[in-house]
């Protein structure tokens, strides 16, 4: 166990640092209409992620689910969606398939 004021191994250091800015952002694509015609993913993000959501969709094509903690937007949002969160840093990590036009890629 480490002492206080005991430095850290300087191998350990990059480690550290790397693990507690990974950002991650989870979308699980709708398989099959749930709501009728309207197909929804559901998205998984950090708080600070709120702002891409809302830039990037429409307030009509998206809503907070509270049990899930999640965000549904329409399907047709998640390719415009995992572009924005890569260009802000963050890792995607889509799950699930669209069967009329394919997985994002």
């Amino acid at each position: 166990m480490r002492r206080f004021g005991e430095k850290l191994s300087p191998r350990l250091v990059p480690i550290l640092v790397n693990m507690s800015r990974r950002r991650i952002v989870r979308i699980e694509r709708a398989i099959a209409g749930v709501d009728g015609y309207r197909k929804r993913a559901k998205v998984f993000s950090p708080y600070d992620a709120l702002g891409a959501i809302c830039a990037t969709v429409p307030e009509y094509d998206r809503r907070w689910d509270p049990e899930r903690k999640a965000w549904e937007v329409h399907d047709e949002h998640v390719q415009p969606l995992k572009d924005v969160f890569e260009a802000e840093g963050y890792e995607v990590r889509v799950t699930g398939s669209n069967l009329y036009r394919g997985s994002v890629k």
